[in-house]
């Protein structure tokens, strides 16, 4: 369970995130909607530890400023909206591998090429194996940085925007994926439709607060998706789950 209490993020004196307050709960899938500059992303970042604030959060009881490196490893994935600075010349394989780094010297090592095929296999690129990063394609690249969060194994996964670049089939695939994740999904999705057909909690952000939070039936109607995102909107339901028109 992830319990944040009072975050408040402040840069020369512009409120980032304010007084945001919630509890997210383990084996859920929590969407993280709202407009651009609503601080979808800044509060990701707090609660996998990337940035400090005020406030405090906790992570299964545990203060999030007192867990190690190894031990945040262990415990959580992430993919960020940008991959982080890695070496074009490395494979697909082998940054997919870099998510089992976590477990060297233990006896979870042992499952490392079983984990890897399995995740390659899952996401569709064990046919990219021996690709180097530098020649993939957007889409690719994000499948990859998203294979290799799967082969973290952890409890947490954190993902910004993680459906960027994948094509439909791709969109749908990946949610399909973490729908069925043995483990607690954090995203943040400009995806209204995806964050309605596979999100258990939707967490709606507007101007660095929390505007609403709850069940999609609870949070994603009509009159509030209009408030939280200033545009007319209409929410409704087809043969393929939850709608919503603009």
């Amino acid at each position: 369970m992830i319990d944040i209490r009072n975050l408040t993020y402040t840069v020369e004196g512009k409120n980032l995130l304010h007084h945001i307050t919630d509890t997210w709960q383990t084996g859920t899938t929590i969407g993280i909607i709202g407009p651009n500059g609503s601080g979808k992303t800044t509060l990701l970042r707090h609660v996998y530890g990337d940035m400090k604030s005020n406030g405090s959060i906790y992570i299964d009881g545990i203060d999030n400023d007192t867990i190690s490196r190894k031990q945040r490893a262990q415990l959580m994935a992430i993919v960020a909206q940008h991959g982080g600075d890695i070496e074009g010349l490395l494979t697909v394989g082998q940054v997919v591998r870099m998510g089992r780094y976590p477990y060297r010297h233990t006896e979870r090592s042992d499952d490392d090429d079983t984990v890897v095929a399995s995740v390659m296999s899952r996401l569709g690129i064990d046919d990219l194996g021996h690709r180097a990063i530098h020649q993939l394609s957007g889409g690719e690249l994000q499948r990859t940085l998203i294979g290799r969060a799967f082969a973290q194994e952890t409890e947490y996964i954190f993902l910004d925007e993680p459906t960027n670049h994948l094509d439909i089939q791709y969109k749908l695939g990946l949610m399909e994926q973490l729908k069925v994740y043995n483990g607690t999904v954090i995203l943040t999705l400009h995806d209204l439709i995806l964050a309605g057909r596979y999100c258990d909690y939707i967490v709606a952000m507007k101007d660095s607060q929390i505007a609403y939070t709850g069940t999609v039936e609870e949070v994603c109607t009509s009159e509030r998706l209009s408030e939280v995102f200033s545009v007319p909107m209409e929410v409704g339901q087809t043969e393929q789950g939850f709608i919503v028109t603009y």
